[in-house]
C-alpha cells in the first residue's frame, strides 16, 4: 500500500507542477507580457500556449489521458448466483454450485490494480458557464493481481486479471467554476473483456491439491464518474458496475469443468491526468 500511495503522489506532484506552470502567463513563452531582449517568439513556442484549457475555454471539449489506479470488489472475477457447472458432462446440483462458488470467493480477492486510459471529449451544445457532450474512451487498459486471504494459510495461490476496454461511450456534462476550474459528471456504456487466473496448490499438512481458477469474462457494463479540472490538470473517480458472461471449460485433475453463467465486474477507480 506505501508503494501505491508512492506513485500516485509523484504522479500527482508532476501533474500539479506543470499546469501550474501551463496556467500562469508570467511564464509562458507564448506570452507577449514575458520581456527579453532580442527575443523573438516563433510558431512553434507560441503553440505551446494553445493547450491549456484557458486559452482554449474550459468547456470545450479536447482529449484526455488518465493514469487509473483501481480497486476492485471483493467479488470481482468471481462467479453469480445461477452459474451452470458440468463435470465430465455430468450437470452439478445448485447446492454444490453454491458450495464451489462461495468456497471459491473465500480464498482471496483482487487487489489494487494500475491502468490507462485515453480519450475525447466532444462538446455538443455550450450555454455557458455549462455544456454537455459525448465522452468517448478510444482504450482503457488494467491490470490487477490475486492473493489469498491471511486467514486461509492452507491455500498457496497467486493470480492476475488483465481487464481490457474499448469504445466506451456516453454523455457528459460540464459546469464551469471559473475560466481556469470545471466539474464534468459522466455515464458511459463500457464493453469489457477480462482475461487471467488464480492457480497454486492447497495444502492442510495431510493432503496436497493442484488450484486453479480461470478468468475468462466479456460483456457490456456500466461506469458514472465525477472529475475536476483545473486547466489542464484532471482529477476524479468513477464506478464500474454490471454482469459479465462467463463461459470455459478446464480440466482439474483429470476431469472436465465447464462453467456458464455471469460474473461480478465492479470497481473503484481513480483518474489522474490531464485534458488538452
Amino acid at each position: 500500500m506505501k508503494k501505491q500511495y508512492s506513485i500516485l503522489s509523484v504522479f500527482a506532484a508532476l501533474l500539479i507542477s506543470f499546469s501550474a506552470m501551463a496556467g500562469n502567463g508570467e511564464y509562458n513563452l507564448g506570452s507577449s507580457d514575458l520581456k527579453m531582449p532580442y527575443f523573438k517568439p516563433n510558431k512553434s513556442i507560441q503553440s505551446i500556449q494553445s493547450i491549456t484549457a484557458a486559452d482554449k475555454g474550459i468547456t470545450e471539449g479536447g482529449m484526455f489521458l488518465h493514469y487509473n489506479p483501481y480497486s476492485p470488489s471483493k467479488k470481482y472475477g468471481y462467479l453469480k448466483a445461477g452459474v451452470s457447472i458440468k463435470q465430465n458432462d455430468v450437470s452439478l446440483n445448485q447446492t454444490d454450485v453454491e458450495k464451489y462458488r462461495t468456497d471459491v470467493m473465500a480464498v482471496g480477492k483482487f487487489g489494487w490494480g494500475h491502468g490507462l486510459e485515453f480519450g475525447n471529449m466532444f462538446r455538443l451544445s455550450d450555454f455557458e458557464p455549462m455544456a454537455i457532450g459525448l465522452k468517448v474512451t478510444w482504450f482503457d487498459f488494467g491490470i490487477t493481481g490475486f492473493k489469498a486471504n491471511s486467514a486461509y494459510s492452507a491455500y498457496n495461490i497467486k493470480g492476475f486479471s488483465i481487464d481490457l476496454r474499448a469504445l466506451k461511450l456516453g454523455p457528459y456534462f460540464t459546469y464551469a467554476i471559473s475560466d481556469q476550474m470545471a466539474f464534468d459528471v459522466f455515464y458511459q456504456v463500457v464493453p469489457t473483456f477480462l482475461f487471467g487466473a488464480m492457480a497454486g496448490e492447497y495444502n492442510d499438512g495431510t493432503t496436497t491439491e493442484t488450484v486453479g481458477y480461470p478468468v475468462l469474462q466479456y460483456g457490456l457494463g456500466h461506469e458514472i464518474g465525477l472529475t475536476y479540472r483545473f486547466d489542464i490538470l484532471s482529477v476524479g473517480f468513477g464506478y464500474g458496475m454490471g454482469s459479465l458472461r462467463t463461459n470455459f471449460s478446464a480440466t482439474y485433475d483429470g476431469d472436465l469443468i465447464e462453467v456458464e453463467g455471469e460474473s461480478y465486474v465492479n470497481t473503484f477507480r481513480i483518474m489522474l491526468g490531464m485534458k488538452f
